[in-house]
């Protein structure tokens, strides 16, 4: 006969034993950088030659516009997550890839400027070419089409 006292029972439920297992939700590289403090550490490393006054150095030290929860990806052969955010007033002009590499905490970025017609890039974080190519792709891929994102 199986006998349940109440102190085991408070145990099961505090250990979340008796919930059945839930799927995390996808998160956005901002609320990564908002729970991790790692993350948050080395995205502020990257941004060491962005002036925090400057219009490009206020979106990506705040990253508080529109995000799309990081998606799980292989990419050269490894498992990555690809994230997209963007500035608030204006997502076709300025946005930002980010890949994450959760097995050795790399981040990658691109960011992408359009001033007029031209579109600039400009990439964040230790890349080979074959990374630079891959954010390159992502940020091409990303361009279909911004104004979807601004209307989330």
């Amino acid at each position: 006969m199986l006998r349940i006292t109440l102190a085991s029972l408070a145990a099961l439920l505090a250990t979340g034993a008796m919930h059945p297992a839930r799927a995390e939700r996808p998160m956005s590289f901002p609320e990564l950088t908002g729970r991790d403090g790692r993350y948050a550490a080395i995205w502020t490393a990257m941004l060491f030659d962005f002036l925090p006054d400057s219009r490009e150095g206020r979106f990506l030290h705040a990253l508080n516009g529109p995000a799309t929860p990081m998606q799980s990806m292989n990419l050269l052969g490894r498992r990555l997550r690809v994230g997209f955010v963007c500035e608030v007033t204006d997502c076709k002009a300025n946005s930002v890839i980010v890949v994450v590499e959760p097995a050795t905490g790399q981040v990658y970025a691109v960011h992408r400027r359009r001033v007029d017609v031209p579109l600039r890039y400009r990439f964040l974080g230790r890349r080979d070419k074959r990374m630079q190519a891959a954010l390159v792709r992502q940020a091409e891929l990303t361009d279909l089409p911004p104004d979807e994102m601004c209307r989330r």
